[in-house]
């Protein structure tokens, strides 16, 4: 099997660049919920992405502990004088000590906090990318990646279904109207009995939740016109948010990535346009993932959702 560069280092990039709003200074109720969900889903797919390297550090600092206590105390356990059971006290008093030292480096925040984490994440993700380069382990390292795509995807389309619903629910009047929907679509705005009935006849609160389900917020093209036909008037960064090219690149990539096994299809090539030359390649090969080509893709992502929250706050502010 050809040695691929994953480059394993790169994938944590986006996460340190990226600033993440308190959800506290946000100055609307409503927007609250969906960015708490978001920072959430987020904090799952940085805890998937840096699951791996924790491990090897953990098995590594495991494994260097024991081999210092053994290197300590050959003599008494060559001539008998220790136990291996007593032996293991000593190891887990050993290595309780330095994860406590490592812990309270970590807290301090200080500069040998940050060249541990530096450290730490080399180390790990480096022997990662010895272990699995050039072997069949490579098409964990593509799952892994690919799962960060996925991942972060996910986040953004939760994210902006629940934040549309959310501020249609607070602000009925003018959004829940959909002014922005086109003439002739077809699609009238009717309510069955059923809803009325499930809601107690009071919508004033509910519309938004009721009229979500004329979008399949799942697909990119449909969250953009949500968002047309609920018209944010006045506020154009709400509409430029999710005109960003960026949200193509990732849809289009987590589309081949879920449907069609990460194999290139015609589809996918169709919208060359729209994606970086990295991912270019031929008709049924596999995307070439790496740590750089997944950073690339989601940090600019995870940063419009965090837009997309502000810019609704904002508007909601204005408007309320």
């Amino acid at each position: 099997m050809v040695r691929r560069e994953l480059k394993l280092t790169k994938c944590i990039e986006p996460w340190a660049q990226i600033p993440t709003p308190r959800v506290d200074s946000l100055k609307v109720d409503a927007t609250k919920g969906p960015a708490t969900a978001y920072h959430r889903n987020l904090l799952r797919v940085y805890a998937l992405m840096m699951f791996p390297a924790v491990v090897v550090n953990a098995i590594a600092t495991i494994e260097r502990t024991r081999y210092d206590q053994r290197l300590e105390h050959r003599k008494k356990l060559r001539t008998g004088r220790m136990s291996e059971q007593a032996f293991a006290k000593v190891f887990k008093q050993a290595l309780d000590a330095e994860n406590n030292r490592r812990e309270a480096i970590l807290k301090a925040s200080s500069p040998q906090a940050k060249a541990l984490q530096r450290a730490e994440i080399d180390f790990g993700f480096g022997t990662l990318q010895d272990l699995v380069s050039g072997t069949d382990l490579i098409h964990g390292a593509d799952a892994w990646l690919a799962a960060q795509i996925i991942g972060v995807w996910t986040a953004f389309e939760a994210l902006a279904e629940e934040i549309w619903i959310a501020a249609v629910n607070a602000h009925p009047r003018g959004l829940a109207e959909l002014k922005g929907a086109k003439k002739g679509s077809g699609e009238e705005k009717k309510i069955d009995l059923s809803v009325l009935q499930r809601f107690g006849y009071d919508l004033s609160n509910n519309m938004g939740t009721i009229l979500s389900k004329r979008f399949s917020f799942d697909r990119l093209e449909d969250i953009r016109r949500a968002y047309e036909e609920a018209k944010f008037d006045g506020e154009q960064p709400i509409q430029d948010i999710l005109k960003e090219r960026s949200l193509d690149v990732l849809s289009l990539t987590r589309q081949v990535i879920v449907h069609n096994g990460g194999l290139i299809d015609e589809s996918f090539l169709r919208r060359k346009a729209d994606l970086p030359p990295e991912l270019i390649v031929s008709v049924g090969e596999p995307l070439p993932l790496n740590g750089e080509i997944v950073a690339a893709l989601i940090g600019p992502v995870m940063r419009l959702g965090w837009d997309l929250i502000m810019a609704t706050d904002q508007w909601l502010l204005k408007n309320a």
